[in-house]
């Protein structure tokens, strides 16, 4: 799993990295990094028992490259990568799952999932200040753990390798270099491959980038 992942993330890079050399007068690249606010939706029976999901903080780091049409409509593509994943209050995993679980008491339970995004974003700038944008999102899962106290189990063999969903966000950009945002993402597709499990991701993002060209 890690070695197909890590082959459609080199063709990412490369595909990246050719947009910056495409070097025309509506070209812009920077570096950005986000505190990620993640969960996943329906964590039920199936995975735990006796759930109460929370929010998991973690950050993600990367760079994008963007091509303006014009002061208003510009393309946008980011690489990054993100740690995210859901905390879970007080649960226990399944006892008739003895691969996937650490213990049978109640405990806090945190899955931590490692993903490289790339999104594509439609980007409407006004004034050349505050900008919003919109587009599809394909993740590319590195792998995750399962951890409860100070054990951990390895659950890449129960996540999907992709992840797709829809980006949203807005911010504003200042005239030295700095932008500060606040983002979205819904995810389409299932976390993990037990069948019937409809868990997504969700991601709140509080973003920050500086416009290096």
């Amino acid at each position: 799993m890690i070695w197909e992942n890590m082959k459609k993330i080199i063709l990412v890079v490369l595909c990246f990295a050719s947009c910056l050399t495409a070097g025309a007068q509506g070209f812009h690249f920077g570096a950005q990094t986000s505190l990620n606010i993640s969960n996943i939706t329906n964590m039920g029976s199936e995975i735990v028992q006796n759930t109460e999901p929370k929010a998991k903080t973690g950050l993600a780091i990367g760079g994008y490259a963007e091509y303006s049409f014009g002061r208003v409509f510009s393309l946008q593509a980011d690489l990054m990568y993100s740690r995210q994943g859901v905390s879970l209050g007080s649960a226990y995993l399944d006892p008739t799952d003895p691969a996937s679980y650490l213990t049978e008491e109640p405990g806090k339970v945190k899955i931590k999932t490692h993903y490289i995004n790339v999104p594509l974003k439609a980007k409407f700038t006004y004034e050349d200040k505050v900008f919003a944008y919109l587009g599809p999102q394909i993740g590319f899962c590195l792998g995750g753990k399962r951890k409860k106290d100070n054990s951990s189990v390895n659950i890449n063999s129960e996540l999907n390798t992709i992840d797709c969903g829809l980006i949203m966000g807005a911010g504003w950009q200042f005239d030295f270099g700095l932008n500060l945002g606040l983002s979205y993402y819904l995810g389409f597709d299932n976390v993990f491959k037990e069948v019937g499990n409809t868990s997504k991701n969700r991601v709140f993002a509080i973003t920050a980038g500086w416009r290096i060209q």
